[in-house]
């Protein structure tokens, strides 16, 4: 009986490979397909919340790391360009007490953190100035469920009426944004898998990777919307991306940088998908289905579906 004295289907230790390449593919899908259902708000200047308040207005932020940093009432902004439901705003300039001045100004000149939904000043903004911009928040985040975030979900994010919202450091809003997310997110979780013969005479095998998104909100209607729509996406045939062969390739990161803004020639979804470089395996998402989960109070609501990647793995 012949025998091997390596290991087959991984050729370097720290290279990704099953797990990591099926969280990070299924969670950029998530983030462009919902784009397409329009999934995020736009928000214009003096826009009104629901009981009040400015939804344009951003909040001082204190952050050692940065000289002046403002925020708005959600975070997650969207960055991508496409043919969407409607199209996104941008955060393109900045009105400073009613003046209106573009991103490159030399007084009022900013740089974007799109994940963490901020303006980050070149020089120090007065206290008590009042700060607006346009931009568009998702609705909903899609993130990995081990990540330490998930511990510090924040409820009643659209309350910009509330007294402490415009004061740094307190309320809702006082944990850095780094480390909280704002409801309703749903977080990807990858499980175990089994492996089948895929032919006779062939090394290869059938996978069947277990997966799992795990929906939290504020109310059981979002809960119920989201659930609802991933388990419509069953039999949805997804690519997934070689994660080792993005990172190696000399245009990456394709979309944002690493303090959040965007790249100067950013490379939207479908056609890091149509690469042929950057493809990993063709998956079918199958099996999805719903699973009861009970509300924990009476602000987080929780639901889950479960279903599986099925996939050839060449070994």
């Amino acid at each position: 009986m012949t025998h091997v004295t390596e290991f087959k289907a991984i050729n370097y230790v720290y290279e990704d490979s099953l797990n990591s390449n099926c969280l990070y593919s299924v969670i950029d899908w998530l983030n462009w397909a919902s784009l397409g259902i329009g999934a995020f708000q736009n928000v214009d200047v003096n826009l009104s919340g629901t009981y009040g308040g400015d939804r344009s207005r951003l909040r001082p932020v204190t952050d050692s790391r940065y000289t002046s940093v403002y925020e708005g009432f959600r975070q997650n902004w969207v960055w991508e360009t496409g043919s969407f439901l409607f199209t996104p705003q941008y955060p393109t300039g900045v009105w400073i007490d009613g003046t209106y001045y573009e991103s490159g100004h030399s007084t009022y000149g900013f740089t974007v953190n799109y994940p963490l939904g901020r303006l980050i000043f070149n020089t120090e903004i007065p206290s008590g100035t009042v700060v607006q911009t346009t931009f568009s928040p998702r609705t909903v985040t899609f993130t990995p469920a081990n990540t330490p975030q998930v511990r510090f979900l924040m409820h009643d994010s659209y309350n910009v009426e509330r007294n402490d919202f415009l004061q740094t450091g307190s309320g809702n809003w006082g944990q850095w944004g780094d480390v909280r997310l704002q409801l309703p997110i749903v977080a990807v979780d990858i499980l175990g898998n089994t492996f089948r013969p895929y032919q006779l005479g062939n090394t290869s095998q059938w996978c069947n990777q277990n997966v799992a998104f795990y929906v939290f909100g504020e109310n059981q209607y979002d809960v119920d919307q989201y659930v609802d729509i991933l388990r419509l996406q069953n039999d949805t045939t997804l690519m997934l991306l070689d994660r080792a062969a993005m990172k190696n390739d000399v245009n990456y990161p394709f979309g944002l940088k690493y303090d959040g803004d965007v790249v100067d020639s950013p490379v939207m979804y479908p056609t890091i998908t149509a690469s042929g470089d950057l493809q990993w395996r063709i998956t079918k998402l199958t099996n999805m289905r719903k699973q009861d989960m009970q509300a924990l109070n009476n602000w987080l609501y929780r639901g889950v579906v479960v279903g599986e990647l099925e996939m050839i793995m060449v070994m």
